[in-house]
Formats: structure tokens, sequence, C-alpha cells
């Protein structure tokens, strides 16, 4: 992951704060991922999964975009802060 250097307390606590929550989304879609990964194996896959696709579907799209917004926060703060 990218470095940050903060000029004051404020700004570190931020980084960190958008880090930690950057990671938190990150290990929630591979999380999502490894259960459908092991949901396809499986035999019920095949009936439950077209009844419920879209539900799943939409789930994942959603955290993939929160994870995809955290990611442009902590680049723009980059950009702000660090690469003057």
């Amino acid at each position: 992951m990218l470095k940050f250097k903060s000029k004051t307390k404020k700004e570190k606590q931020m980084i960190h704060k958008l880090g930690s929550s950057l990671s938190k989304y990150k290990d929630s879609l591979m999380t999502d991922f490894h259960k459908q990964k092991q949901y396809f194996a499986s035999d019920e896959s095949d009936s439950d999964w077209n009844k419920n696709r879209f539900e799943y579907e939409q789930e994942f799209l959603n955290k993939l975009l929160v994870f995809v917004g955290v990611l442009a926060i902590l680049l723009a703060i980059y950009a702000t802060f660090v690469a003057k």
C-alpha cells in the first residue's frame, strides 16, 4: 500500500482512518469472493444461485463501489497533501 507523509496530526489521523476503512472493505470483498467461490463448488449452487443471482451480484457490486470510492479518496488526499 502507499505510504503517506502527513504534516499535521489531523492529517495523520485522517489518513490512518481512511487506510483502515480501505483495508476493511478489501477484506470484506475478498471474503465475499471466497464465499461465492465455495458456493459455486457446492451441489446446491445451480438452483439457488439462479433464484438469488441479482442479490448476490448487487451486494458484491455495492462493496466494490465503496472500495473504489475509498481508494479514490485516498488518492485525492495523496495528491493534495503529499505530491505538492
